[in-house]
């Protein structure tokens, strides 16, 4: 203990040895601690004199011996710019011996800093800060006594005892490193909305009338992509609002998915809407994938079953009765009996049993695909990505040779011709079914923007994929319809099935696309069980009879469709018409309604508008039911 004298004679005690085990001084401090309860006492502008007799310094309690060390009177608050005594000399009150015994050294337990400052700290900060202290003692006598370094499970201060003090909190942001510029972005878009509906597109112009189906196909890409835009507004909106709210920058507050921002202005109810929305079009897109690659599949097959000859006839595997000439009820038998027709012989019976495009191919393709779908990282299929791009180059590439070798083949004023093509229809809804699951990106827009070196132009670059994919559906779609040469009535939901088996362009594009889809399949499987798992059990991988349980059924599911409802403009318009009303354009439109109202700027046409782009999408799901011809 030591005591300072200020001017106006107070005092003020302060204990140097407080905090600190007994011991702490070493060999130097062998003496009990009672024998240290003396203070020291200098008057205020004092000099000690070394050569001084201690018996003279008797009426003093301690005489510090240092030379040159003066102690002057400062406020509680200043600092003593002094270094702290290392040697005391201990003058009982009852005895005033000059015994050279009496003198002892005393040093400090560990090294102060020269400037010793009072701070009116908490009594839980100084206690933290002493039991720290206190840790970092018990390591350096460890260290002295053990040739072994310190052991961290018992000599390491645990992570409760550390003072919040000694603690640096480092922001790190979570933000995706930006990478990608705008060239990239719009071609990732427009990679990911070029789907398999490509195939039904001469097929919907054909059910919604020429003139009616382009226009119809421009339109809803115009739609489409404002309700896109409105999913992005909305959420980056959210998250700059919630950022905001918490005093977090918007890159360290992390990112949100559209189903966030449905939870939040729905509740549970636009959660799981959302979520089941999503599931929806991924299990459509199974289904029509596993149509389609059955049919690849036993083409394929069948075009090494026979020779090829380079066949550039077109057939019509459903005839019209009514606008069926006499060549085209020659082609109107089925394409898949062709061969065996052909050849009466026992074998080719018995190939065409066993290998039968609605009752065991789609059976075939589970044991070709099954051992893919339990991986439990996708990551070796998504480097098959590219083979999207190649697929539709090469369709496009197709559409050239063929409209070239056929020709145009379209009237639009003579119902008595075999060309003639109607421009308007009832059965439009058709297509916009079919457009909406063409142009359906809203479920992963934001994740594909969000690696945008510019988010600026991030709206920009929406806007040019969607003319680049509205160009493309447009070029195949119309080039195949317009030079179809027979009538437009035997048009098929999936363009390749008027092909015969023998064509060699034909092979290759269904070649070409079975190919990227057995990449993309279980990318499909992957996503839907990663979103499905988060939600029920919250877990993305719950265990291995889980996943294969879970594969197996969305297999069966899709099985049965291609068995006994192969028809792919069918599900693709049933599944878009339910995704487009309810992801697409229900849920976006309605927050952005409700989001105005809480911020008081929802004006009358704004809410008919939105309101009407709803109606409109509700009313094409219902016309899918009444759609003539499917």
């Amino acid at each position: 203990m030591w005591r300072r004298m200020d001017a106006d004679g107070s005092s003020e005690t302060q204990n140097l040895l407080e905090d600190y085990p007994p011991g702490a001084g070493g060999e130097e401090e062998e003496e009990d601690q009672s024998q240290l309860t003396g203070s020291i006492q200098v008057t205020s502008g004092q000099r000690f004199d070394p050569n001084a007799n201690i018996s003279e310094a008797s009426s003093h309690s301690e005489i510090p011996v240092e030379p040159n060390i003066e102690v002057q009177s400062l406020d509680r608050n200043q600092e003593i710019r002094s270094k702290p005594p290392k040697l005391l000399i201990t003058a009982s009150p009852e005895s005033t011996s000059n015994s050279a015994d009496q003198v002892r050294r005393v040093r400090n337990p560990v090294q102060f800093h020269n400037y010793i400052q009072h701070v009116d700290s908490d009594p839980a900060v100084c206690a933290a800060i002493s039991r720290y202290k206190y840790y970092k003692y018990l390591e350096k006598i460890n260290a002295n006594q053990s040739d072994e370094p310190t052991s961290p499970l018992i000599f390491t201060m645990p992570d409760h005892v550390v003072p919040p003090q000694f603690i640096t909190i480092v922001s790190i942001s979570n933000k995706i490193e930006s990478k990608q510029g705008s060239l990239v972005t719009i071609f990732s878009l427009w990679n990911t909305m070029m789907g398999t509906s490509i195939l039904s597109i001469p097929w919907a112009l054909k059910m919604a009338g020429f003139a009616n189906g382009v226009v119809l196909l421009i339109l809803m890409a115009a739609l489409m992509c404002y309700s896109a835009y409105r999913i992005i507004s909305i959420t980056h909106g959210m998250e700059a609002k919630l950022s905001l709210s918490e005093g977090l920058p918007l890159a360290n507050y992390g990112y949100l998915d559209f189903s966030d921002v449905c939870q939040h202005y729905l509740g549970k109810f636009g959660l799981y809407t959302a979520i089941t929305c999503s599931l929806m079009s991924l299990v459509g897109g199974m289904i029509v994938y596993w149509i389609l690659m059955s049919n690849f599949l036993y083409n394929t097959v069948s075009f090494f079953a026979k020779t090829s000859t380079g066949n550039d006839s077109v057939l019509c595997p459903t005839s019209d009765n009514t606008n069926t000439s006499n060549i085209t009820d020659q082609l109107s038998v089925n394409f898949e009996s062709l061969y065996t027709l052909a050849n009466p012989d026992i074998n080719v019976r018995l190939y065409n049993k066993v290998w039968d495009l609605t009752s065991t191919v789609p059976v075939f393709l589970l044991l070709l695909l099954f051992p893919l779908l339990n991986f439990k990282s996708p990551t070796f299929f998504t480097k098959f990505n590219s083979l999207a791009t190649i697929s539709v180059t090469y369709l496009m590439i197709f559409t050239v040779v063929k409209a070239t070798k056929w020709g145009v083949n379209i009237e639009f004023k003579d119902k008595f011709s075999e060309h003639y093509s109607p421009n308007i229809s009832s059965n439009l809804a058709a297509l916009t079914g079919i457009a909406a699951l063409a142009y359906f990106i809203h479920n992963c827009v934001l994740s594909i923007l969000r690696s945008h070196k510019k988010p600026e132009n991030g709206v920009r670059d929406l806007t040019i994929a969607f003319f680049l994919v509205c160009f493309t559906y447009i070029f195949i779609g119309v080039g195949l319809y317009i030079s179809f040469p027979l009538q437009k009535s035997c048009i098929q939901d999936n363009i390749l099935n008027n092909l015969p088996l023998d064509d060699s362009l034909a092979f290759a594009a269904r070649a070409c696309m079975l190919l990227q889809m057995v990449a993309v399949f279980p990318l499909l499987i992957y996503v839907f069980r990663v979103q499905f798992f988060h939600v029920v059990s919250g877990n993305i991988y719950p265990g291995v009879l889980k996943v294969v349980l879970m594969n197996l059924l969305m297999c069966a599911i899709s099985i049965l469709f291609a068995c006994f409802l192969p028809k792919i403009g069918k599900v693709i318009g049933f599944v878009g018409a339910f995704c487009g009303f309810s992801y697409a354009l229900g849920l976006p439109f309605l927050i952005h309604l409700i989001s105005l109202y809480e911020k008081h700027q929802l004006t009358w046409h704004s809410f008919f508008i939105h309101t009407f782009f709803i109606l409109l999408g509700f009313a094409n799901f219902i016309a899918q039911f009444f759609i003539s011809g499917h």
